[in-house]
């Protein structure tokens, strides 16, 4: 058991791409290889073991970029994802449905009269597809916080509609 001294230690590992050679060549055990993602390919890799600064000069880029893609993806709107889900509008004879999705927008503009006048705007911008650069913009916030408030606003709509 540790003392209140001692620090815990992280591992911390990057991925080396590996081949058929170099396994062979370096007497890689076979249960040190797995498959990873580097950029966009899956490759088999064997994880080396580096301090943090060797693993967060690594990783910094890569999290750059994925940070980078998250904020300039379009963010559908409502419209859009029903129709790529293939979502019908209720018709007459699908009451029920007609009820509860009644119910749910009813939910979702309730919720968002709970919200200040900046999270209603972001939320109804995200809701129109558009993206963090434009929202952040409008409500005069950098894009991080636009990112945070959104991932935050998409949080409370999921748990708020989870009770219908």
């Amino acid at each position: 058991m540790k003392n209140n001294n001692e620090k815990a230690t992280t591992e911390f590992n990057i991925p080396m791409e590996v081949t058929d050679e170099t396994i062979r060549d370096f007497r890689i055990a076979p249960q040190m290889i797995k498959w990873a993602k580097i950029g966009s390919r899956k490759v088999r890799v064997t994880m080396i073991p580096v301090n943090e600064n060797v693993y967060r000069t690594y990783m910094q880029d890569i999290w750059r970029e994925e940070k980078r893609n998250q904020r300039s993806r379009v963010v559908m709107s409502l419209d859009e994802q029903f129709d790529e889900k293939g979502f019908d509008v209720a018709n007459e004879s699908s009451f029920e449905n007609n009820v509860e999705m009644n119910e749910r927008i009813s939910a979702i503009y309730d919720f968002i009269d709970t919200l200040d006048e900046t999270n209603q705007t972001i939320l109804k911008m995200i809701i129109d597809g558009e993206t963090e650069q434009a929202i952040s913009k409008r409500v005069s916030l950098c894009q991080k916080t636009v990112n945070n408030r959104k991932h935050k606003l998409q949080e409370r709509l999921r748990r708020e509609l989870d009770k219908y």
